[in-house]
């Protein structure tokens, strides 16, 4: 009954929201006609707006999704072609039932995948990043069959074997994302073509995918992680009004794109104030590709990620200038916000007004926190932590050092001295040398860490540093 009054109320809180999301996206008309261009055996994607995504506010996603061994699903591959996206990162990855990654090879980046013969790959280092001929083909395999040999240099698993001992057949779902579309591009029309082949003989099937709202998989999938492994966990936060930043277990998250190769993922989480400001920095940001003016004939260089934003956890997602996502900031130099506390803590217009006017003279922007989902009654908000603050990065290079995935893991299983910590705990309080040994900080992240502080108005107003 439970399951039952959620996932209604959910799907009436959603359906507003997802019809908003298109219209305002533009995504109406383009869904509808790709749905009409989708013909004989080609499966069809579905876009879906960032703001309705749990954990990926910065990107924008095409879905596609089955449940294996059903009827007409079982030993069926998807063969994927298309030309590499005009975005500072795209990427592929494959969920399980309770929109977990089973592993690393459940997700390929751009760099990764090798290109059609007579095409190179514009996210290699040294290629031109306009190419022309920029074609590829990639494979999604059912884990639970043996892939013939010589098929191809890009094969992608997607989940079989389902997490939940209810499931006979696991829901599986692959999503495609595009980070920091280049102008002029829309992100529906670099999206791949998807065919369904027997994986016995390769040639083509008719398409078995049905496709549910991507919201309503959402929920359906936060509800079963919530049975089968447990709560989203929030961040811990010290004693004192210092905001710290440690890196997500990757039980704690869901929908998330970082696969938890030593036991975390690959972005960092701090807790907001709810009643006070929040005074967030990030020291120094790397060098990251940006796409928005190219000169002609550029290359392709080894940047220290693409990709970088700073969102706090809600649904739907509020935007804000505090809210950034790169290219829109400038690398190399520190970034600094102030988070506003949100309703029912939200401040009187004044002092709103009066904190901006504040942070525009100090160089900041300021972002204003969604309201707290305990006193609106937003349900699927209320899975998520309030008001944590994801970091995230995305194409990391493997020359930067000072990357948010080299802060350390505080349940690593491969680690001794972490090996038997619970992630259960992990948003407990914890003393000062826990975040001084697990939290960013400049032993681990050089110039590049992000920290930050909880702040009366008063205390803020009477700001006079850099």
């Amino acid at each position: 009954m439970l399951y039952a009054r959620v996932v209604s109320r959910l799907r009436r809180l959603c359906l507003g929201a997802a019809l908003a999301g298109f219209a305002v996206l533009g995504f109406s008309a383009l869904t509808a006609g790709a749905a009409q261009a989708a013909a004989g055996n080609t499966c069809r994607w579905q876009a879906t707006p960032s703001a309705l995504w749990l954990s990926d506010p910065g990107a924008r996603i095409n879905v596609i999704g089955g449940r294996y061994n059903r009827r007409a699903q079982t030993d069926v591959a998807y063969k994927m072609t298309g030309e590499y996206s005009h975005s500072v990162y795209f990427g592929f990855t494959a969920y399980d039932d309770v929109w977990q990654i089973p592993a690393a090879n459940y997700v390929t980046n751009d760099a990764q995948i090798t290109p059609d013969p007579g095409s190179v790959n514009p996210f290699t280092v040294g290629n031109p990043i306009e190419a022309p001929n920029r074609s590829y083909t990639l494979w999604l395999w059912p884990d639970s069959v043996p892939v013939p040999a010589g098929l191809g240099p890009n094969v992608m698993p997607y989940p079989t074997h389902p997490q939940d001992p209810r499931d006979k057949g696991v829901r599986w779902s692959v999503a495609m994302r595009q980070y920091g579309v280049q102008p002029g591009y829309l992100p529906i029309k670099m999206t791949p073509t998807v065919s369904a082949v027997s994986t016995k003989t390769l040639e083509d099937v008719r398409c078995p995918l049905k496709v549910r709202g991507t919201y309503a998989s959402q929920i359906q999938a936060a509800l079963a992680k919530l049975r089968v492994i447990g709560p989203i966990i929030g961040a811990p936060q010290a004693a004192n009004n210092h905001i710290d930043f440690v890196r997500i277990p990757g039980q704690v998250g869901i929908g998330t794109d970082g696969y938890p190769g030593d036991g975390c993922l690959g972005y960092l989480l701090g807790k907001l104030s709810p009643t006070q400001l929040s005074v967030v920095t990030v020291h120094k940001m790397p060098q990251f590709f940006d796409n928005r003016n190219l000169a002609p004939g550029a290359l392709m260089q080894d940047n220290n990620d693409a990709y970088n934003s700073l969102i706090v956890a809600g649904f739907p997602y509020i935007r804000g200038k505090g809210q950034f996502q790169s290219p829109f900031i400038h690398a190399l130099q520190p970034w600094t916000s102030v988070y506003m506390p949100g309703v029912p803590h939200r401040l009187p217009r004044a002092q709103r007004i009066a904190v901006r006017r504040a942070a525009e003279r100090l160089g900041y922007t300021v972002t204003q926190i969604q309201p707290d989902p305990n006193f609106t009654h937003r349900p699927l908000a209320r899975l998520l932590p309030y008001p944590d603050l994801l970091f995230r990065q995305k194409g990391i290079s493997a020359n930067f050092p000072y990357a948010d995935n080299q802060v350390p893991c505080w349940v690593n299983p491969d680690n001794p001295e972490t090996a038997n910590n619970n992630w259960l705990d992990f948003a407990d309080p914890k003393p000062p040398e826990f975040f001084a040994k697990y939290a960013s900080n400049p032993g681990n992240m050089g110039d590049y860490y992000i920290d930050g502080v909880k702040e009366s108005v008063a205390d803020f107003m009477n700001r006079t540093g850099k």
